[in-house]
């Protein structure tokens, strides 16, 4: 089903200028954490629908485009507190894997709909004193082999 984006957000993001403060919002969720929510801005940002998003500078780097590979994003988070870093050791290597989303939201109404990518599993979590680093995976079920099916005339019957 084809989403339709605000127009003002479309201008704004085409536009070679704006007045519009368009910002990356990431939202990272495991059982074992509270989630954490983040925002590429100076200053912290409220949502009515899910709270205070905390600022922190982050750059999400997009896939080349290939027929070959699945398409992976890394995202790169700056780790200006310790909290990261404590998130960071108790999702790497448990079995759950985390999620996570980038929204991309006007910060004057960041309640209203922008362009969104939901629940994308976190793999090859890195992570030291400076960054936290991951990738996301677009595509999980490309990795997965398929299952196999036996076709006969017992089993399919309409397709003999």
């Amino acid at each position: 089903m084809a989403r339709s984006l605000n127009t003002e957000l479309v201008r704004a993001m085409n536009g070679t200028e704006t007045d519009i403060p368009l910002a990356a919002f990431l939202r990272v969720k495991h059982p074992s954490i509270t989630t954490l929510q983040v925002v590429n801005y100076p200053e912290e940002v409220r949502r009515t629908t899910d709270g205070l998003w905390l600022p922190f500078p982050f750059s999400v780097t997009l896939p080349a485009l290939g027929d070959d590979q699945v398409p992976v994003l890394n995202v790169s988070v700056a780790n200006v507190s310790l909290e990261l870093t404590e998130i960071a050791r108790r999702i790497a290597g448990t079995a759950i894997l985390a999620t996570a989303a980038i929204l991309i939201l006007n910060t004057r109404t960041p309640n209203n709909a922008g362009i969104s990518f939901l629940d994308y599993d976190i793999q090859n979590i890195l992570y030291d004193t400076y960054t936290f680093s991951f990738e996301l995976r677009l595509y999980t079920s490309l990795d997965r082999e398929l299952a196999r099916y036996r076709f006969s005339p017992t089993v399919a019957e309409g397709l003999f």
